[in-house]
């Protein structure tokens, strides 16, 4: 007697996400597109500003807060070009009168 045998083969894929390969790229409801973000962290390093600074331009709303599921806040990268860019026509407009 001839028996057979169903076999089922399942593949199973494992993809691990580290810190870096991890997206940094969210919705910011203020500039209403998606963006590079930053952690708080990294704000204070990248931009060498300190806590109290970047509470207050979190608070005026000059930089994007975006408050992430776990109740995280990171930053909207594009905000902090946005100020370079009135600093930068400030400094001109000084130097010019």
């Amino acid at each position: 007697m001839k028996r057979k045998i169903k076999v089922t083969i399942t593949k199973i894929q494992r993809i691990i996400v580290t810190e870096r390969q991890a997206t940094n790229r969210f919705f910011c409801p203020i500039c209403q597109g998606f963006t590079e973000t930053l952690t708080i962290a990294e704000s204070k390093e990248t931009y060498k500003i300190s806590a109290q600074n970047l509470n207050r331009l979190i608070s005026a709303v000059q930089v994007h807060p975006i408050q992430m599921a776990d109740k995280s806040v990171v930053i909207c990268k594009n905000s902090f070009v946005q100020i370079d860019l009135i600093k930068d026509f400030e400094m001109f407009w000084n130097l010019r009168h």
